[in-house]
């Protein structure tokens, strides 16, 4: 018998001599440890330890960073393309209705992140910005096609190509791109042969 838990007590006739027993408790805590979260604190939804939770514009305005304004890259030129008061006012339109159908396109993301703060979970987060992730696509495709016509040919020299429809930081499993461009020095085409041909009246079967 342990000594350390008392010797057996006796009470009274009617009751048993009881032997000692033990009871053990335990108290688990979890301190640091890995982020459970990592998607979410790299997009900037979590806010550090030390700071206060973010507030509804915070949250929108990194949402916004994810579906960059494609008119904006033609905006921020406009003195050096010689835009007219009349092209800035229909790209500032565009560029509105982009925003305004965007961020109508991620408010399932905004709202769960506003709901879940710190608790945000990975799992539910990418699957929110994977069902927005294509219509985003198609706004940003949309967008840029409707700016561009506006421009001149000499404007549009002068601003960057498309850069693709794919929204910064949210990718699309399983989206088709553009078909790829030939390569020089590929295999010609049947119609390429054929244009060869008549060209230089040689090559082929007679």
């Amino acid at each position: 018998m342990n000594q350390l838990f008392g010797q057996p007590s006796n009470f009274g006739s009617a009751r048993r001599i009881t032997a000692p027993f033990q009871v053990q408790l335990g108290l688990q805590y979890q301190l640091g440890g890995p982020n459970r979260a990592p998607m979410a604190t790299s997009m900037g939804f979590i806010p550090g330890s030390k700071e206060p939770p973010y507030t509804a514009d915070q949250i929108r305005d990194k949402l916004r960073k994810l579906s960059k304004d494609p008119v904006q890259v033609i905006l921020v030129r406009k003195d050096s393309i010689a835009l007219t008061k009349d092209q800035v006012a229909q790209l500032e339109a565009i560029s509105a209705r982009f925003r305004a159908q965007s961020d109508s396109a991620l408010d399932p993301v905004f709202d769960y992140v506003m709901k879940k703060g710190r608790g945000v979970d990975d799992g539910q987060l990418g699957s929110r910005l994977s069902k927005a992730t294509p219509q985003i696509q198609r706004m940003l495709v949309d967008a840029d096609a409707k700016a561009r016509a506006i421009l001149t040919p000499a404007q549009l020299a002068m601003i960057p190509p498309p850069t693709g429809a794919r929204p910064a930081g949210m990718g699309a499993p399983g989206a088709a791109g553009p078909a790829p461009a030939p390569k020089a020095g590929g295999a010609a085409t049947a119609s390429d042969l054929q244009a060869k041909k008549a060209a230089g009246g040689g090559g082929g079967d007679q």
